[in-house]
């Protein structure tokens, strides 16, 4: 999984410590401690209502939280951002694709980067050679595209500002098995560039066969951490998955 040891145990690239989070009087996320290490994907299971999208939210800036600390690299971002995050490399596919479907792809990879326009050229030339396929959509609308497709083109712009960590919710939402496939395919592609994964995915059995680590919700606290072999085999995967496959 980890790539970057220098001699020495790899550095988590994400930490969460007995943070707890919500919005405004509500309580949502109680006490979590989670790590990401480099280059690995750790998935996010649990019912609905169980605290995994203000997860991301809180990891990415986007919901600050009332205890607990976040690092990155080993520096705290606690209450950072999502700018000051982004610009290290940390960014969240929102629920929904979060693309601009008025505008061409490239106007959409355009916007993404932060960048000055050789550097931005680069970025863009970067992702099409990770994923080809939108090499030759550029100048289509991007809300012309198929779900599957919109979906990879939300993946390439977290990709334009060299991330090290994409937080994806719901990368399968409303999309068929066969575009699923496609998509999945996109996120290893993303993988073996060495950038890590945070998923939460209502697919439970695709995200256990593409993670390295799970991380179960229930009712905002954790309450099941290992591998997904560990899962497979342990009583809280019925509990509090149900049926879901």
């Amino acid at each position: 999984m980890s790539s970057h040891t220098n001699g020495r145990a790899p550095q988590n690239l994400l930490e969460f410590r007995g943070v707890t989070a919500g919005y405004g009087a509500v309580t949502v996320l109680r006490n979590i401690d989670l790590t990401v290490e480099p280059s690995s994907v750790v998935a996010i299971l649990g019912p609905n209502g169980a605290g995994k999208t203000t997860l991301l939210r809180t990891a990415t800036g986007l919901v600050k939280p009332s205890e607990g600390r976040i690092l990155l690299d080993g520096d705290d971002v606690t209450g950072s951002p999502p700018y000051i995050l982004a610009r290290q490399g940390f960014c969240l596919v929102p629920e929904g694709r979060g693309i601009f479907p008025s505008l061409t792809v490239r106007e959409n990879l355009v916007l993404a980067c932060s960048k000055g326009k050789d550097a931005r050229n680069a970025a863009i030339d970067r992702t099409i050679e990770v994923l080809p396929t939108l090499g030759q959509r550029l100048r289509q609308i991007a809300g012309s595209m198929s779900g599957g497709e919109q979906q990879m083109l939300a993946l390439a712009r977290a990709m334009m500002n060299d991330a090290r960590l994409v937080a994806v919710d719901e990368a399968s939402l409303g999309l068929s098995p066969l575009i699923v496939n496609h998509v999945y395919e996109t996120l290893q592609r993303i993988v073996a560039t060495g950038t890590a994964v945070i998923l939460v995915e209502q697919y439970v059995t695709r995200a256990l066969d593409f993670a390295d680590r799970v991380y179960m919700l229930n009712k905002g606290e954790i309450v099941f951490s290992g591998r997904p072999d560990e899962v497979k085999q342990d009583q809280l995967f019925a509990q509090y998955l149900g049926t879901a496959s």
